[in-house]
């Protein structure tokens, strides 16, 4: 079978571990597949973050710990159920995370049963990864007066750029993006890779900048942290004055 992105990415973080961030990114924001069982009023549902709506998967029991198989191909899940019908559900993959994680005890994650990227997802891993996760989405909160010190980059980030380029043009409310470096953003971190959103509708730069956590995460480079700015006026400012954007909305 054709190897697929998270074969490759899963090879190339076991051969060097600090590519594993860019697996755990791109496992967030692949579209995942997993079995559902058919409704039953004694089966427990689980909440599904996509809709607010509720879903039955099929949860393994191993070792007493529920587990739930999920695979990157519809076609790998086919060969997994072994030609028994199946139904299947599909999510992003930081849905199927959170989904995991707000359960108790924690679902823990077989990712690609049976293929050579297998990896077990144990429940601590799981909840490092959803928090990880929720980081990543915290909004900047700075206070009016604080002291940012911001830098035009050096570097292009070529593929980061490129992949939220193709995100940003199913997201009709992002006018521009660029890119700014900002010192002391983030704990123990020299140097943020910021990226700086220009809305048209006002108070929405939050919620855009958490749709695009995914995709930032798959492309972070490698010994890199990337946040998104989505309603910080000083952030914008600087990025307006010294650098050009990376995307800009065609005119309609």
């Amino acid at each position: 079978m054709t190897q697929t992105p998270l074969d490759i990415a899963f090879e190339t973080a076991k051969a060097d571990p600090a590519q594993q961030n860019a697996f755990y990114g791109l496992l967030l924001e692949t579209e995942l597949f997993f079995p559902v069982i058919d409704a039953d009023p004694s089966v427990s549902k689980i909440a599904a973050p996509e809709d607010g709506g509720t879903i039955s998967p099929l949860l393994l029991e191993i070792e007493g710990a529920p587990v739930l198989p999920v695979f990157d191909t519809q076609e790998r899940l086919a060969t997994w159920a072994e030609g028994a019908e199946m139904r299947l559900g599909g999510m992003p993959g930081y849905a199927i995370v959170e989904m995991a994680a707000g359960q108790v005890p924690t679902v823990q994650i077989a990712f690609n049963v049976g293929q050579t990227s297998f990896h077990h997802m144990v429940g601590e891993e799981v909840m490092w990864l959803f928090e990880a996760l929720r980081a990543m989405r915290e909004p900047i909160d700075l206070a009016a007066d604080a002291d940012l010190k911001m830098a035009v980059p050096s570097g292009d980030y070529t593929e980061l750029k490129h992949a939220l380029t193709e995100k940003m043009k199913a997201i009709p409310i992002i006018d521009r993006a660029y890119v700014v470096l900002i010192e002391g953003l983030t704990p123990d971190v020299p140097q943020d890779i910021c990226v700086v959103l220009e809305v048209s509708e006002p108070g929405q730069g939050n919620r855009v900048a958490e749709e695009l956590v995914p995709t930032a995460a798959a492309h972070e480079p490698a010994g890199e942290s990337v946040v998104i700015s989505g309603n910080q006026p000083k952030i914008l400012e600087f990025a307006r004055e010294r650098t050009e954007p990376f995307y800009e909305r065609m005119a309609a």
